[in-house]
């Protein structure tokens, strides 16, 4: 691997937060790359670049917390678009699948700029890769655009965010839900998420339920995708209360 102008942000992070920096954060790069090696290090050192133009040379060698990194983000995580919860794989006991859920309804970008709302994506995961089975098997997505106006969604704001997750971040996607879109997110919306923005790969791990009432919606959810409607959130129709 050569290293060029790419490993700066990592060389002064080895500088600034060498903490940070542990071997087990290196095993999550590893990890995402199914330990091949040179797509580890080329991940890590697009990691840090990302991280230092988003968060800035104040914050982005500080932990990814509400009081470091986070610091000046409150206004776009109140906002609730995006949250995490874990959930039980059938025949499982144990809560260890990680659920990313986004609901389109709750943007507003007068409330923040889209680079705060990005960095609570990066937020967000980081929390999510505390998980070990998250860093083995990946997380799943669903996103809930029922309530969703068309000027709610940002073409911008998505692409910069689906650029983190398939080259900055060290995580994997094992499968996306798209439950309930409106006539004109499946119209227009989906085809330019689905052609020109998502990899090949993961266009495969896409799964767009549209038809039908919420309740067959998640019946379709439990029957064919395993989930339990006591572990997703009531605006789907299950039982989970997301703050």
């Amino acid at each position: 691997l050569v290293l060029g102008n790419e490993s700066l942000a990592y060389c002064m992070a080895m500088k600034r937060c060498p903490q940070l920096i542990t071997s087990g954060f290196k095993l999550l790069f590893l990890r995402c790359k199914v330990f091949n090696v040179v797509k580890a290090a080329r991940r890590l050192l697009a990691y840090w670049e990302a991280r230092f133009n988003l968060f800035g040379p104040d914050k982005a060698f500080l932990p990814m917390t509400l009081r470091g990194a986070m610091r000046d983000d409150a206004a776009a995580l109140e906002v609730g678009f995006v949250r995490s919860f874990s959930f039980c794989s059938t025949g499982s006991t144990k809560c260890d699948r990680q659920i990313m859920y986004l609901d389109p309804s709750r943007l507003d970008a007068s409330q923040y700029t889209r680079e705060s709302m990005l960095r609570t994506f990066w937020y967000t995961i980081h929390a999510m890769l505390e998980n070990d089975e998250t860093q083995r098997r990946g997380i799943i997505i669903i996103s809930n655009p029922r309530y969703a106006k068309y000027w709610q969604f940002d073409f911008r704001q998505f692409e910069i965010t689906t650029a983190s997750l398939k080259g900055d971040l060290p995580i994997r996607i094992s499968a996306i839900h798209i439950c309930n879109p409106p006539i004109f997110k499946h119209m227009v919306v989906l085809p330019i998420i689905k052609f020109m923005l998502l990899s090949k790969t993961t266009r495969r791990r896409l799964n767009v339920h549209r038809d039908g009432d919420q309740m067959q919606i998640m019946h379709k959810l439990e029957d064919k995708f395993g989930f339990d409607r006591h572990d997703l959130p009531s605006d789907l129709g299950g039982s989970l209360i997301l703050d």
